[in-house]
């Protein structure tokens, strides 16, 4: 069970005591040393990805070059002309930065991905801007300038028809599970918080994890009971249904998910023509 899906838990000796052989993502601090982050996890378990809250739009300390994908997540880009010197570095990196999606971080994301640098928004915040989202969509699907693809629009092209954009931020049940300090497991970040609990980490070899992704999916469809909000929303099968308390005339992302709908579809139509 451990080989097929991965656990997404802090940085802890600990916790990484706790199971073998496993697929880690670890979410690590600004302080920690990237390298002691990788040799830790990487002593008896295998380490997928690292996850990293900081306040600098720079590379962390002890990121290797052939490091396991990094995900940066900053409240702001800042001003480019401090980090152009940096740009090469970055391009060059097995990193990709997340921001905020509000009007100048959209912009940052533009710009970064023109030069090759590999960026994206956080649309999981409850101030996101989906008009400014929606305008970064369009120059990714649309747009005739080369640039790196930008998440989470294309985890939403590859999973089109089958999940939506939230793997990008390594949110799927059935593939990821997410792990607290305590060592308790859920099917997602937002079931962590909630105490939604599937099992522990020591029992992680033990877990059903098909029939509790399978309980998640139908918590998910029970907003589909009534003929409001999501299940209205031509955009459901894309947006994980993140407003599910919340009528479709009040959610903000009734927009922007059903242009990302249409956007995936239709660079999914541009791959066949090739």
């Amino acid at each position: 069970m451990t080989q097929e899906i991965t656990v997404v838990l802090p940085f802890s000796g600990e916790l990484f005591g706790k199971v073998k052989n496993a697929n880690l993502a670890v979410q690590a601090k600004e302080s920690d040393d990237l390298g002691e982050v990788a040799a830790a996890a990487q002593s008896q378990n295998k380490l997928a990805a690292i996850l990293l809250s900081t306040s600098k739009l720079e590379l962390p300390a002890g990121l290797q070059p052939r490091s396991a994908p990094v995900s940066l997540y900053l409240e702001t880009a800042g001003r480019f002309l401090d980090y152009a010197v940096r740009v090469n570095e970055f391009a060059g990196a097995p990193v990709r930065f997340y921001f905020p999606a509000t009007p100048g971080n959209a912009v940052a994301v533009r710009l970064l991905s023109s030069l090759g640098v590999k960026a994206g928004l956080d649309l999981r915040g409850e101030n996101t801007d989906w008009d400014a989202a929606c305008e970064l969509l369009h120059y990714d699907a649309y747009g005739k300038m080369p640039h790196e693809p930008i998440e989470p629009f294309a985890s939403a092209y590859l999973q089109h028809g089958s999940s939506t954009y939230c793997e990008a931020y390594l949110e799927r049940a059935g593939k990821y599970v997410h792990c607290d300090e305590a060592g308790n497991l859920a099917n997602s970040r937002r079931e962590l918080a909630d105490r939604v609990y599937i099992g522990t980490l020591d029992g992680l070899s033990g877990l059903d994890v098909a029939a509790q992704a399978a309980a998640a999916r139908k918590r998910e469809l029970s907003v589909f009971m009534k003929l409001e909000g999501c299940s209205v929303c031509p955009g459901y099968k894309v947006c994980a249904r993140k407003n599910p308390a919340q009528k479709m005339e009040a959610c903000g992302c009734k927009d922007f998910m059903t242009a990302l709908l249409e956007a995936a579809r239709e660079v999914n139509l541009r791959k066949g023509e090739r």
